[in-house]
């Protein structure tokens, strides 16, 4: 699961055409895994705007921007 939302992630960022019509995504509730340093963090949402990460944080605090398509984690996978 950690593999496929880092290169879901990975890919969303890296392309401005994801097959999405909306120029920003949303994809909540995932562990997002730092390269710089510390351990995975859950429950997190990456915003994605233009191509780009925009926000990481805490699923309860991101906010979503109006328009946006949202990838929502399903528990269990």
């Amino acid at each position: 699961m950690v593999r496929y939302v880092t290169a879901l992630i990975t890919a969303l960022a890296c392309t401005s055409t994801v097959g999405i019509s909306q120029s920003s995504v949303a994809i909540r509730n995932v562990t997002v895994i730092p390269m710089t340093a510390g351990g995975p963090t859950a429950n997190q949402s990456v915003v994605i705007r233009d191509g780009r990460i925009a926000e990481i944080g805490p699923s309860a605090q991101v906010r979503v921007p109006d328009g946006a398509s949202v990838i929502e984690r399903v528990r269990g996978e």
